[in-house]
């Protein structure tokens, strides 16, 4: 690599010095005045136009005083050209490789990150902490990634508090996680405490235990109910929501962070009779009747829409602890009358469970339920709870391409604005 962009200073170099006879009358001379490096500065950089390397040009030029040596001031350009040439070269492959993931081509979008590792600079946190997302979704090694994001460190600061920064909070809960995973516990011990934070999930939660029948005695806030939509109902939903069906591909979906290219999305309906003419229409009202007949969450029967979405995750891919809440909260805490999770696609042993608290929003839970995928099971729970998906625990037993693939639904009692989506 440093040979080429060696190649590519030398030819760079010699047509600077071109253009420079042209205009100035005469070849570069050993020794520089003041204009004349200033138009050596501007011919060698004439062709970098983004932001950081416009930001780079000013400070070269502020930089630029008296006469120079040409040979001191060739050496100088030549490192800064080379370093902005690695700088664009690592932004192009952090690009490409975020839409090759987006893609589903995960072996190329791992030797993009990669490459942008490589390279250097170049949003160095953010390309390690997406990277190590992707090695550890193929199962490889992204502990090592995540190590040489903090410099070999557990501890990055971001300020003279000697709090981490915020980014390198993020690579940090992903080591964390790693760590949790793995029954390490005392290493991720040290990390959660130098980063901050004050809780954490407990281990059994994260290295759950295997796939068990649903305890309908449990004190769950909802319930769990398995072949829950007629046959019909699933078979489309399955054909619709296909791992490799068009409705992620026009929704740019990437399921490495669990969204589509424009963020999270969900859709809203009316849950009427006119609403059968529709697949979606036809499943939630069959799931909302089927609810309203257990009379197991008041106000159900008074919803008046259904906001639903869908997510498809590979074995290791979990979504964040949250609240099912209208326009994130802002005006006031608004839930959903219930939420609603069906599992569509479910591969033995692929995807990790649902986790369901008995936390609300003004105060610490002290309970938990896991949901176990199981192709066809239907869970509904009290909108008001915090929730969540567990990554998938060690690597998936079954072929690589197995997806958890679910179709969620809320019920709302009137209109509402958007908001983040899970499950």
């Amino acid at each position: 690599m440093d040979e080429l962009y060696d190649d590519r200073w030398q030819e760079l170099w010699s047509q600077v010095c071109e253009a420079f006879t042209e205009e100035a009358g005469h070849e570069p001379p050993p020794s520089l005045e003041f204009w004349e490096v200033t138009l050596l500065y501007r011919l060698v950089l004439a062709d970098f136009d983004r932001p950081t390397v416009r930001r780079a040009k000013r400070q070269l030029l502020s930089n630029a005083t008296g006469s120079n040596s040409l040979a001191q001031l060739k050496q100088e350009l030549q490192r800064t050209v080379q370093s902005l040439w690695r700088q664009e070269d690592a932004e192009e492959a952090l690009a490409e490789a975020v839409e090759l993931e987006r893609s589903g081509q995960w072996d190329e979008a791992r030797e993009a990150y990669a490459k942008g590792v490589f390279l250097g600079p170049s949003q160095p946190l953010q390309r390690a902490v997406r990277f190590a997302q992707l090695l550890h979704v193929m199962a490889g090694a992204s502990e090592q990634v995540l190590h040489h994001a903090l410099g070999g460190r557990t501890l990055g600061t971001g300020g003279t508090s000697g709090a981490p920064s915020r980014a390198k909070r993020g690579v940090m809960a992903r080591l964390v996680l790693l760590l949790l995973q793995e029954g390490r516990d005392e290493e991720a011990l040290a990390l959660l405490r130098s980063g901050g934070w004050r809780f954490s999930l407990a281990p059994w939660i994260l290295r759950y235990p295997s796939a068990t029948d649903f305890r309908t005695d449990s004190g769950f806030p909802g319930g769990v109910w398995d072949q829950a939509l007629p046959g019909g109902h699933l078979q489309r939903l399955q054909a619709w929501l296909d791992p490799g069906s068009a409705f992620w591909r026009e929704h740019g979906y990437n399921e490495v962070v669990g969204s589509g290219e424009n963020g999270y999305f969900s859709y809203v309906q009316e849950i009427t009779e006119a609403g059968n003419k529709t697949l979606t229409g036809s499943v939630i009202r069959y799931i909302w009747k089927f609810l309203c007949s257990l009379d197991l969450f008041p106000g159900l029967g008074e919803a008046k829409l259904a906001e639903w979405w869908a997510h498809k995750r590979p074995h290791a891919c979990g979504h964040q602890m949250h609240y099912d809440s209208d326009n994130e909260g802002i005006g006031g805490v608004r839930n959903p009358i219930c939420s609603c999770i069906v599992f569509i696609h479910a591969p033995p042993g692929v995807g990790g469970p649902t986790l369901v608290t008995d936390q609300l929003a003004a105060a610490l839970g002290t309970r938990g339920w896991l949901v176990d995928p199981a192709e066809n099971r239907l869970s509904a729970y009290d909108g008001r709870y915090l929730h969540g998906v567990v990554p998938g625990a060690g690597r998936a037993p079954e072929a690589p391409e197995g997806r958890r693939v679910t179709f969620m639904v809320a019920f709302w009692k009137e209109k509402w604005r958007s908001r983040d989506t899970g499950g």
